[in-house]
């Protein structure tokens, strides 16, 4: 499924994420550039409602600036047993014209949103 299409956001309705990301390496400048990109780590849960079922996926790693990073996906819950693969997580920001763009400053305080691309493998 193509969480990309808008229309197949609907079939989420009731999913949620739910974690914490902190610094762990701070964001140096100097006269407008930038030394030494933020880093730090994230851990995540997420629980997505498809329509029949509610699972849940846990993931963490490690993230910087501009770039967001890979979290791995170490487990699941329910249909999700065994799950492992990786998000994408990426800082970004909403246009008014309802797009997202990406964020190229901090990444602890800059973006309002995060997209997060999953690529999720599940035993049979």
């Amino acid at each position: 499924r193509d969480l990309r299409d808008p229309n197949s956001l609907d079939e989420l309705m009731g999913s949620r994420c739910n974690g914490i990301c902190t610094r762990t390496q701070p964001r140096l400048e100097s006269g407008g550039s930038v030394l030494q990109r933020g880093g730090g780590h994230c851990s995540f849960t997420y629980t997505i409602h498809d329509g029949t079922s509610t699972f849940t996926l846990e993931a963490s790693g490690t993230v910087f600036d501009s770039v967001g990073g890979t979290l791995a996906i170490t487990g699941g819950t329910n249909d999700a047993i065994g799950a492992f693969g990786q998000v994408e997580l990426s800082p970004v920001n909403l246009n008014s014209d309802g797009s997202f763009e990406p964020e190229d400053g901090d990444f602890f305080l800059d973006p309002l949103f995060y997209f997060a691309e999953f690529l999720v493998f599940v035993p049979c």
